[in-house]
């Protein structure tokens, strides 16, 4: 029979419960998730570009694609991926800044001001 580590298994158990345990540092969790999940989408992404790289067309497509369309689509994806990593790199240092310095918060704070306009607009005109 498979059992869960001690750690887990108690985790489980106060989650089951609804409340986390006193001190749980959520952000620190969803942060090394959030960081465990991209270094395995890039470690797939790195596998995937060794097959990019590649400049001669594989026997496989030899009598299906030119090497003319060969060399422009894989140019193309090497633009794509490398795009892609980018994103990907400037997206988590996003949404780890807005978690950690609680962007969020700040934000739900800040639109329960209202503004000016907002107050001074007759009512009943939409």
């Amino acid at each position: 029979m498979f059992s869960l580590p001690s750690g887990v298994a108690r985790l489980f158990d106060v989650l089951g419960e609804g409340e986390l345990p006193d001190g749980f540092r959520y952000k620190e969790a969803v942060m090394m998730f959030m960081g465990g999940v991209f270094l395995f989408e890039t470690y797939l992404e790195f596998r995937q570009r060794k097959y990019l790289r590649k400049e001669t067309v594989p026997d496989e497509l030899s009598e299906v694609i030119s090497d003319t369309s060969f060399k422009a689509a894989r140019a193309y994806s090497l633009d794509k991926w490398n795009f892609s990593m980018f994103s990907s790199v400037f997206s988590l240092a996003e949404d780890m800044l807005v978690l950690q310095y609680d962007v969020m918060p700040l934000m739900w704070k800040w639109s329960a001001v209202p503004s000016p306009s907002s107050v001074c607009r007759p009512r009943g005109h939409w």
